[in-house]
C-alpha cells in the first residue's frame, strides 16, 4: 500500500517522485532474500525491465536491499526496501527516462534520512 508520495514540481515539467510503501506480510519471519525474489518476480510478471541483482544497503540503519529497474514506460527506478517483524517496508525513486535526474540528490537525502517506527498515530481530526 502506498501512503506517502513525494513528487517534484509540476511547473518543472518532470515526474520525479520519491513513493513510500508498506506491505503487510503473511508471517514475522519472512527473509529479506525470500521477499527480494518475491520482488523480483512481481517486477518482471508486471512487464518491467529488470535483471536479477540487486545491491546490499541499510535503511534506517536495518539491512534493505536495492533493485534498479527500467518500468513498462522507461522510467528508471531504484526500489529500496526492508523487513521489520511483519512488514516491508518499500521507498523508491522514480526518474524520468531521459536521464534529467533534477532532484536525485534530494531523494537519495530522503531515503537516507527515512526513519521506521511503530508509533504511527491516526488523525481522527484535524485541529483548528
Amino acid at each position: 500500500m502506498r501512503v506517502l508520495t513525494f513528487a517534484s514540481p509540476a511547473n518543472e515539467g518532470l515526474t520525479e517522485a520519491v513513493h513510500v510503501y508498506i506491505e503487510n506480510l503473511s508471517t514475522r519471519n519472512t527473509s529479506l532474500l525470500w521477499f527480494t525474489e518475491s520482488v523480483f518476480k512481481r517486477l518482471k510478471q508486471s512487464g518491467n525491465n529488470i535483471n536479477d541483482s540487486y545491491s546490499e544497503f541499510e535503511l534506517d540503519g536495518h539491512p534493505a536491499n536495492l533493485i534498479v529497474y527500467s518500468d513498462r514506460f522507461a522510467f528508471s527506478i531504484y526500489l529500496f526496501f526492508t523487513i521489520l517483524g511483519d512488514k516491508a517496508y518499500l521507498v523508491d525513486y522514480m526518474a524520468d527516462p531521459d536521464g534529467n535526474y533534477k532532484f536525485k540528490e534530494i531523494a537519495k537525502e530522503m531515503v537516507n534520512s527515512f526513519k521506521i517506527t511503530d508509533n504511527a498515530k491516526q488523525i481522527n481530526q484535524f485541529p483548528n
